[in-house]
């Protein structure tokens, strides 16, 4: 199963608020693996405002030491 970073890893380029529909067209277009797009997939279907409340939406696995403010803070780091 995908992790919140894992998830986020996909949607760098993403435009807020994206509804589900959007998210899982970037996450495709970025080239996420099935088990990111499942996570994706399982989404409730409302507009999303940013990363941290798709972390926490998704169907993911937290790694002991993950929450969606970690998450993002590694995007944000792989990204400068």
């Amino acid at each position: 199963m995908a992790t919140s970073t894992d998830v986020l890893t996909y949607l760098s380029a993403l435009d807020y608020p994206a509804g589900k529909e959007d998210i899982l067209r970037e996450a495709q277009r970025a080239g996420a693996p099935r088990d990111v797009l499942r996570a994706l997939a399982a989404l409730p279907p409302v507009d999303y405002r940013n990363g941290a409340e798709i972390a926490r939406s998704a169907a993911t696995d937290l790694a002991p030491e993950e929450t969606p403010a970690t998450a993002i803070a590694a995007i944000a780091k792989r990204l400068t």
